[in-house]
Parts: structure tokens; C-alpha cells; sequence
């Protein structure tokens, strides 16, 4: 018997729905759209990442309205914090964003506007 994944599942748990929901979606793409770094806590030199990617995540909660539930195709941005003393190590990620700038925004309003950002040349 084939799935339906235009259907909900709701016999599955949420994240079990999710994982068949991304399993049988077009592959994920991750596209570096700006670096910098920052001073965590004013002293540990922390990498901080915006990507653009082709999905936007949703909840996965079965009780949450579709438009906030269910996963979404399109162009979305998400920063990824490096973890404090753990270079290359991108433990915590924030979005999605509808554009870089406003992900930027949000970066430079949760760092106190202390990112040096790269210029997209640079390494």
C-alpha cells in the first residue's frame, strides 16, 4: 500500500510524520549566504552562519493550524550559531526568515549588533 503525502497521517506520531514527509520531499539545499563572527559574552570568538535553504520547517504538530504545521517549499534564510568554545561546531539554529535581511537583522538585534560580518569574497 503507497502513502498518500499529500494527506495528513494522523495515526503518526509528529515527528514520525515529519521524517516521511522529508524523506519523500525534493533533497534539501543549503546555500552559505553570509558569515561573520562575534564575541560571545564579550571574550569567546564565536562563527555565527545565514544560509538559504529550499524549505522552511514546520511544527509537525497535528494540533497546530496547516500554515504553521506542515513543512514549506520556497527560498528561506536560517542562522546557525557556532557553540561558545566549540569552533565548527553549529549547535543552534534560528528561522526561518522570508529574506537575508531580516535574518541579518536578527542576528545583529541578538549579538548587540556586535557581528563583524564578511564580505562574501572573503573565506
Amino acid at each position: 500500500m503507497a502513502l498518500d503525502l499529500e494527506k495528513p497521517i494522523p495515526s503518526l506520531s509528529p515527528i514520525i510524520r515529519r521524517v516521511v514527509h522529508f524523506l519523500s520531499a525534493s533533497e534539501l539545499k543549503r546555500i552559505l549566504a553570509l558569515r561573520g563572527s562575534w564575541l560571545y559574552s564579550g571574550t569567546v570568538p564565536c562563527e555565527i552562519k545565514i544560509v538559504s535553504q529550499n524549505l522552511a520547517y514546520g511544527t509537525g504538530d497535528y494540533e497546530d493550524d496547516p500554515e504553521r504545521a506542515e513543512d514549506k517549499e520556497g527560498i528561506f534564510f536560517y542562522i546557525l550559531y557556532q557553540a561558545a568554545g566549540s569552533p565548527g561546531e553549529f549547535k543552534s539554529e534560528v528561522g526561518p526568515f522570508n529574506t537575508l535581511d531580516e535574518a541579518k537583522s536578527h542576528c545583529n538585534q541578538a549579538t548587540h549588533d556586535t557581528v563583524k560580518w564578511q564580505d562574501n569574497n572573503e573565506g
